[in-house]
């Protein structure tokens, strides 16, 4: 069916909406965000005030817009309010100012009491691990018409968070980018007296800046060509009434977005090897867990899947990375296989060693291939929907503990061993 033959139901405001989307998905500083919020924000939201407040491990970012009312008494900066409904985990809506004086919050750091606004709505969002946000609006008339409001405020958000989210992750990446940068200037005034440990550290350098390029450029690809179908799909979707075809446009926008996040929660990993330190884990819970996750990739095929704990007791390890591992070598079973596969991921721990073993009887891994599995972006065949940082990822963070990866194919099937000291 041809959707662009449909009619087409426009408002101002949708149209305005648009604009914004476009403009925000063409920054690529978070500079940047301030002046599309002032230009766009008053023409979506009939709100007197509004504060963005963002922290993306430890780094604090806000934006507030105020109209209609004096902003001299008005406190941005303090994050007091924000913390509070956050760690509550629930919007807050406060009709008016008994409302207001119930919740007791210092909504843009003023007592309640002394506050210029009759109603307050505060939105937070937490899309990613190490991600909060906070969205708080302002009314000067009490019970405001909020359906139409809400609805713009919690796309704006969603919006808004993900795209500060994707910044602030590539600035990271630049940062350390700059870090190698300065390292290898140090190196080289040493040249003279630590020439044999300088060759070394310089190709070491050299092949660490063109992993960074090749992330840079690779990821840079695989956002655009998801935006770009996901603008296209909501382009269809403007155009057309039929109900059931926009639950099918809005299905495929969602496993388009589902995507994104796989990569960001990828690249968010990446990024941050270092900073997850080891804990206690009951490896039953850590199973079922892992089960869960691993529910939507069991879908897709009937899998027949086998998760062993022959350890029996609690282990002394990084759950987010050990959880990476295990749901990324399983997922690679499940893709590289036939409409069934049986899959055995199994658990053991000696005296020195946490072992992990990952089988299954798929289609094995060729001679022509096999050099490459573990090469950043590669992707093992043609029929491959995976965005090819799975076995990378995993070697990175075996490299980071000091282990080793080894596979072999079992005719049929394939196995991957894992292998990690281990200091109780």
């Amino acid at each position: 069916m041809n959707y662009f033959s449909l009619s087409t139901i426009k408002s101002e405001r949708n149209d305005i909406f648009y604009s914004f989307l476009s403009t925000l998905n063409k920054s690529i500083h978070v500079d940047e965000i301030e002046e599309i919020l002032n230009s766009f924000i008053f023409s979506l939201l009939k709100v007197s005030a509004i504060k963005f407040s963002f922290n993306y491990k430890g780094k604090y970012w806000t934006s507030h817009q105020v109209r209609d009312i004096d902003a001299s008494s008005l406190s941005f900066e303090d994050k007091r309010a924000e913390h509070k409904i956050f760690v509550g985990g629930k919007y807050i809506y406060c009709r008016n100012k008994a409302d207001m004086l119930r919740f007791n919050i210092p909504f843009f750091g003023i007592d309640n009491l002394e506050s210029p606004f009759k109603a307050i709505l505060a939105l937070p969002l937490s899309g990613f691990k190490d991600v909060q946000m906070v969205i708080t609006v302002g009314y000067i008339h009490e019970y405001p018409e909020l359906d139409e409001d809400f609805n713009f405020l919690k796309l704006i958000a969603d919006t808004l968070c993900n795209k500060l989210h994707q910044l602030f992750l590539v600035e990271s990446l630049e940062n350390q980018h700059q870090q190698m940068s300065m390292q290898n200037a140090q190196i080289k005034v040493l040249k003279e007296e630590l020439e044999s440990r300088i060759e070394q550290r310089t190709e070491d350098l050299n092949n660490i800046n063109k992993e960074l390029k090749t992330l840079f450029y690779h990821t840079s690809h695989d956002f655009r060509a998801p935006l770009t179908n996901i603008h296209g799909v909501v382009n269809l979707l403007k155009e057309t009434q039929d109900g059931n075809q926009m639950l099918d446009l809005l299905g495929y926008i969602e496993l388009s977005v589902k995507g994104l996040y796989k990569m960001l929660y990828k690249l968010n990993a990446l990024s941050s090897l270092e900073i997850h330190e080891n804990e206690e884990i009951d490896l039953p819970n850590f199973i079922t867990s892992l089960r869960e996750q691993l529910e939507e990739a069991t879908k897709v095929k009937k899998v027949n899947l086998q998760l062993i704990d022959s350890i029996q007791k609690p282990v002394i390890f990084s759950k987010f990375l050990l959880s990476i591992m295990m749901e990324n070598l399983i997922e690679n079973s499940i893709k590289y296989s036939h409409q069934e596969v049986n899959i055995k991921a199994k658990l053991s721990l000696s005296s020195q060693h946490l072992t992990i073993i990952v089988e299954d009887d798929g289609e094995g891994i060729s001679d022509q291939i096999k050099d490459h599995i573990f090469t950043m972006y590669y992707r093992g065949n043609v029929k491959s929907e995976g965005n090819g940082l799975g076995l990378y990822l995993i070697k990175k963070i075996i490299e980071y503990k000091k282990g080793s990866i080894g596979f072999e194919n079992l005719n049929p099937g394939t196995q991957f061993k894992i292998t990690i000291p281990y200091h109780s």
